[in-house]
């Protein structure tokens, strides 16, 4: 079974289409299409299917999709394994984060880590905490920083702190002018939350509506949107209240386009959690790696 054949039915599962695929393993269409064909020959049935223009795993497919992250990641392993032994530390890293938690205390560990290995290539890939777990199955990514626990059994996992989620409002709120709300004042609010149907949001979106139950909250008007961004951006042109990471929304506070209304029955505390695979290789440059962004977590 070739390697070139998996990567690229997991660039197909992951990306949505031949096309993003090709972009991703930098083949053709018709290439794709050509190691795809290959691959499923050699299993005997069908791994995707076109449903009006929509890829599609089959049952095999999903079946075999697990067994696909795991054959790649082994072979990302078995390279960075010799690589390891050839060079005496390995050649090159790739941490996966949330972009958010990639703030200044971390940044500056990932600094220190260059400074102390300057043979070894890091390589940093942002991502959702849900891309971020996939990216470390998958062999993509050595290690994971993302929000939340992730229960896979094809991961281990470590606790590296937490991240404060803090209420936030346009800074010429007219009817916040404190920094504090009473629970009338933020039910009359509308608030901005991230789709509960999004996959790699589902956590944020139930976290929202879970502390806004906790404070009797329930009938608040939730307007879903699905970007940190927007979220931001509305929130500052009015549009409501949004429970965010600190992290993210640290420039906004600094400028003074946005300010923390003090709600503790709403605002919390969120895990964030380095992740790595299960039985993985790690060299020597991982394992340092692994000890500065644990230094470098949130408190």
């Amino acid at each position: 079974m070739e390697v070139d054949h998996i990567e690229t039915f997991l660039a197909i599962v992951q990306l949505g289409g031949f096309t993003q695929a090709g972009t991703r393993v930098h083949r053709s269409q018709p290439a794709i299409s050509r190691r795809l064909r290959m691959l499923e020959a050699e299993l005997g049935a069908p791994l995707v299917e076109r449903i009006r223009g929509v890829v599609r795993l089959t049952d095999v497919g999903r079946a075999f999709l697990p067994h696909a992250r795991a054959m790649l990641a082994a072979h990302h392993d078995a390279l960075e394994a010799v690589r390891a032994e050839v060079s005496g530390g390995g050649r090159e890293v790739t941490l996966a984060a949330v972009g958010t938690v990639l703030d200044a205390r971390l940044c500056t560990r990932l600094k220190e880590f260059r400074a102390t290995h300057p043979e070894v290539r890091l390589r940093v890939k942002t991502a959702s905490s849900e891309q971020v777990s996939q990216l470390v199955r998958q062999g993509d990514a050595t290690l994971g920083v993302r929000y939340f626990a992730d229960a896979s059994a094809d991961v281990t996992a470590r606790p590296l702190g937490a991240e404060r989620m803090v209420v936030i409002a346009a800074a010429e709120h007219p009817r916040l002018a404190k920094t504090s709300a009473s629970l009338e004042q933020l039910a009359a609010e509308t608030w901005l939350g991230f789709p509960t149907s999004k996959a790699y949001k589902e956590a944020f979106g139930r976290l929202l509506r879970m502390r806004l139950n906790r404070a009797g909250l329930e009938r608040v008007e939730i307007m879903e949107v699905d970007s940190t961004q927007a979220q931001k951006h509305l929130v500052e042109a009015g549009f409501g209240l949004a429970l965010l990471p600190h992290s993210a929304v640290a420039p906004e506070l600094t400028s003074g386009t946005l300010k923390i209304v003090r709600a503790p029955r709403i605002a919390t505390r969120i895990p964030v959690t380095l992740i790595m695979r299960k039985h993985a290789f790690l060299s020597p440059a991982a394992r340092a790696l692994s000890e500065l962004v644990n230094a470098g977590a949130p408190t």
